[in-house]
């Protein structure tokens, strides 16, 4: 039908139209992210008005509580385009913790990801965790996802992409902290199962108690190994830190430096990492480990627990505090506290040690 006559309300406000040959206004609006064209029942443009402003009062205060109408622009913001957008605000802040996001974010985007933003609520979003948790997932795992699109929606609003944004529920955490680590026997069963180029960083990981991302990270340009020293020019505190070497460590080095060069595609390259495969930096091992600590006998542990090792061992052996910190890199002592966990066979020496006759 030929529009005859239009009277825009502005942006959100809907419009009112005549059409030939009609008498009546018809309202047109956005709601649930489609175009609605009613008839307000009157050819009184004052009346007609009046309907449409009580037709958007409706419409807002029917949509999950929102009290006001939203206008088309946001109804149709999608969830993935609310990840895109955060994920970039990441990237241009620099937060160390990016690649972690872009981790988490999937699973909310494989989710959610075609969903307007506005259809999302709260019990969607408890929906999703019960999802997380059915699949076996931990409540810190459950919580960094929910957490990424939590972040995102937050954004949105700032920005106003969105209108509002729902309740994330978060899950608590209490005793979630992991208890594994490794004995030297262990350790000693498990280096033979791995590949190669993983043996030599998983020694350095449990005498050191560095970070994962720290140990592949590791440049050879910041190394001395005439001044027995590694300098970390930034951490994941944001700090630089030192390490001086000796023992096993100064000799781990030493036979790594007669590692660095590798073959590519048949031609040679010198490595610019310490811990590297085939002149890379090594980036995924989780499917190797798996197999290796399988083959171990130690089907549960992981390269993580070697950080808590290591922390344990050197207060076993009565290094101070304050110095174990400075070369596994935690800040606050309550974090450390975390690490420096008591394992079984600590009490029974202790049990034996008291005990009267000993």
């Amino acid at each position: 039908m030929k529009v005859i006559e239009r009277e825009s309300r502005g942006r959100g406000k809907g419009s009112l139209v005549r059409y030939a040959g009609v008498s009546t206004w018809f309202a047109c609006f956005y709601a649930g992210g489609k175009e609605h064209r009613e008839s307000t029942g009157t050819s009184d443009l004052k009346q007609a008005r009046a309907w449409l402003k009580a037709k958007l009062d409706d419409v807002g205060a029917s949509r999950r509580g929102h009290t006001t109408f939203t206008p088309a622009s946001q109804q149709r913001v999608t969830v993935a385009e609310l990840l895109d957008e955060w994920l970039q605000d990441v990237d241009l802040r620099g937060l160390k913790s990016a690649k972690s996001f872009d981790y988490h974010s999937r699973a909310g985007r494989e989710h959610f990801g075609t969903w307007r933003a506005a259809d999302v609520t709260s019990e969607t979003i408890d929906q999703y965790v019960t999802k997380l948790r059915a699949d076996g997932l931990a409540a810190a795992t459950c919580n960094r996802r929910v957490q990424c699109l939590a972040s995102a929606f937050k954004l949105g609003l700032t920005r106003k992409r969105i209108k509002a944004v729902p309740t994330f529920r978060k899950l608590s955490e209490a005793g979630n902290a992991r208890q594994g680590f490794f004995e030297q026997d262990e350790v000693d069963r498990l280096i033979p199962e791995l590949p190669e180029h993983l043996q030599d960083a998983t020694r350095f990981a449990y005498l050191t108690s560095w970070r994962k991302e720290e140990i592949f990270g590791l440049r050879w340009e910041w190394v001395d190994l005439a001044g027995r020293t590694i300098t970390l020019p930034t951490t994941k505190n944001g700090k630089r830190r030192s390490l001086r070497l000796g023992g096993e460590v100064l000799e781990i080095l030493k036979r790594r430096e007669g590692d660095r060069l590798a073959e590519r595609n048949g031609e040679p390259v010198v490595s610019d990492f310490v811990f590297h495969l085939r002149g890379k930096r090594v980036i995924d091992f989780k499917r190797v480990w798996r197999t290796a600590v399988k083959a171990a006998g130690l089907p549960h542990k992981l390269f993580h627990d070697l950080r808590r090792s290591g922390v344990r061992n050197m207060i076993r052996k009565g290094v101070p505090e304050t110095v174990a910190m400075s070369i596994s890199g935690h800040r606050t002592r309550s974090t450390f506290d975390r690490y420096s966990i008591t394992s079984g066979a600590d009490q029974v020496a202790a049990m034996e040690a008291v005990s009267v006759g000993q």
